[in-house]
Parts: structure tokens; sequence; C-alpha cells
């Protein structure tokens, strides 16, 4: 069962390489269940199904273990043998018809081989056996979500969390469904499945990104510095470029500009826009004092933005920074570039 997880985890050669060191094992049809699963997680399913066969797991008559029968139709789920599964998941229930979770395997592989009638079924035929058990209500709810019916569906994710509050699939579809149709109840429902869910990078980066969105950039800073605390994080590009715009409004246009330009350094060249660089700019001219490459970025988008006013930024941004290093003769060179975009008098040329 820890090959099985690793498996539900997407970690398909962990389980392989784990049941190959276990093969010796005096019983070992699990073990050799468990390889052909791990085979079909990897996408060798005509090598698993040859395996299951071979070791004589391909009729469930012969197979007289409820669990053996419930890792048998697993991997043959991920073979795609819906009705070998099925064959399966059904001998366990006949083997033990008071287990409510041979029923949701029936239910689950049911929804896969497109009988949503009988899944409705065995869902319905769960609860009664157990009335508390939250993954038969979150299959209901899933039937009727993809009927696209939140009148249905949120009673019955309700009723999940209701009967299990740690049921994590149920928050999130919660927070999905807050997240387009009732944005005062998403962060709570989010905050929540991140709560009972297992953490991930992934998740605090969504979390940061909702932040972003709800514009409270001081949020989005704790966030970051938080995830940029744990050594082993691993966030997405974007992830500098909504660091470096909270910073702005914070008024920190340094680590505005320097997160800005980290974006700019590790972002795959052909997904740098023209509102980056611009974005770097705007950073780069409130900097008090300008490195080269601060300045650099500020002449490229001189020259390329046609916006009067962002030319401007740009150009007033470069003057300063020149006319503070006392260098005359490019401060003049500025200030000739910038004048044809202000309404300027002979006094103007003079001071050229």
């Amino acid at each position: 069962w820890l090959g099985e997880t690793y498996i539900k985890n997407k970690d398909a050669n962990k389980a392989y390489n784990l049941f190959i060191e276990q093969k010796s094992l005096k019983n070992a049809a699990f073990i050799k269940i468990g390889l052909a699963h791990a085979n079909a997680a990897l996408g060798l399913r005509k090598e698993a199904e040859l395996q299951l066969k071979n070791d004589g797991f391909d009729n469930a008559s012969n197979v007289n273990s409820e669990m053996l029968c419930v890792a048998i139709g697993r991997a043959y789920v991920d073979i795609y043998k819906f009705e070998k599964a099925i064959s399966f998941f059904t001998k366990a229930k006949q083997l033990n018809p008071s287990n409510p979770y041979n029923l949701i395997m029936l239910a689950d592989v049911s929804i896969r081989n497109a009988d949503g009638s009988a899944a409705y079924k065995y869902y319905t035929e769960a609860i009664k056996i157990d009335s508390n058990y939250a993954p038969a209500y979150f299959g209901l709810a899933k039937i009727y979500i993809s009927q696209k019916n939140p009148s249905f569906y949120l009673p019955q994710l309700l009723k999940a969390i209701s009967k299990d509050s740690m049921f994590v699939p149920a928050w999130y579809e919660l927070y999905k469904h807050a997240y387009y149709n009732d944005k005062s109840n998403a962060k709570k429902y989010y905050a929540k499945y991140l709560e009972v869910a297992d953490k991930t990078q992934k998740q605090a980066y969504q979390l940061l990104v909702m932040d972003y969105n709800a514009k409270k950039y001081s949020n989005v800073i704790a966030k970051a510095k938080a995830l940029l605390a744990d050594k082993e994080s691993d966030v997405p590009v974007e992830f500098y470029k909504y660091v470096a715009y909270s910073y702005y409004v914070t008024k920190n246009n340094s680590e505005a500009y320097n997160n800005m330009l980290h974006y700019i350094d590790i972002q795959d060249s052909n997904k740098i826009t023209n509102f980056d660089y611009y974005l770097t700019a705007q950073f780069a001219a409130r900097l008090p004092k300008k490195d080269s490459i601060a300045i650099g970025i500020l002449t490229q988008e001189f020259d390329r933005d046609t916006t009067t006013k962002n030319k401007l930024i740009y150009g007033n941004a470069i003057l300063f920074y020149h006319t503070s290093k006392k260098d005359n003769a490019k401060s003049a060179m500025w200030k000739e570039k910038t004048l044809p975009l202000t309404k300027y008098n002979k006094v103007d040329m003079y001071n050229v």
C-alpha cells in the first residue's frame, strides 16, 4: 500500500523500485499486482495487463481476498480495462458487503466507463451502509458538478465536510465554486483547503496570487518572504513579477526594481513582453540611485516606447542621473532629447 500511495502521488518510478526490492517476499501476491500497477501508471499498459494474466490475476472468480480484489481492480483502472476493474471491485463487494469503500471504487470506475447511472446507484448504496461516509456524498457532488448544477452539488459538498471536516477534495471543490460564483467565500474555502491538505509550494503560491488579485499587497510580500525563506521552495518565475509590483505599491521601489530585474533575468526571453520592460523601467526611474543596468533599461524603453508620458519618465530619470553625476555632456544630450516631449521656450534652449 506504500507503493500504491506512491502511484497515487504520481511517483510510479518510486513505486516500481519499491516493488522490485520486495519481490522476494514470501507472500508476494500484492507485490506482483503492485509491479503491474506501477507499469500501467508508467504508460506500459499492455505489459501490465500481460503481467496480471501470467500471474493468474485476470479472473475475479479465482480471487477470494477482498483486499487483493481491490488492488487488482485499481491496477486494471490504470490499464484502462474498466470492465475488468468492475468485475474485481464487484467481487470485493461480495466478499465484504459492509465496506462502503468497495462501492466508491465501483462508482468511480463506472464514471470512467461512462455509466453515470451506475455510479449514482453505488454512491447512494454506500450512504445506506454508512451515512457518515464523506466520499459517497462527494461522489454524488461530482456527478452534479459535471452537470453544472450548483443547487444539487453544493448541498452534497457541505454534507461531505459535515461528515468529515478533513475531507480535502470537498474543500477544494467548494473553493472552485466560490472562486467563480461567490468571491466573498473563495479565500475562506481556499485557506481551509490549505489547512487540511498536504502543503505544497504550488498551493502557497496560489494563495499569494489570490492576495495579489485582491490587492492585498502587504500580504503578498509576507507570503513571498515565507516562501523564499524555505530553501527548498520552487516558485514559478511569475512569482517575482507579483512581488515586484506589490513592493512598488507599498513604496519600496528598490525591492520592486530588484525583483523585476530578477524576473527579467530568469524568464524565458520568448516570454518577456514589452510591458515587462516597461514595468522594470518604471521601477528603475523611481530609484534615487541607479545602476548601469537600470540606465540601460531606461534608455531601451525611451527608444522603444511611443507614449510621450512614458518617454518623459524614462528620459527625465536618465537626465537627473547624469546631472547628479555632474556629467554635463550627457546631461545636455538628454535634456535635448526630452525637450521636444514638453512645451519649451528660449530659456530651456539656452539651458541646453
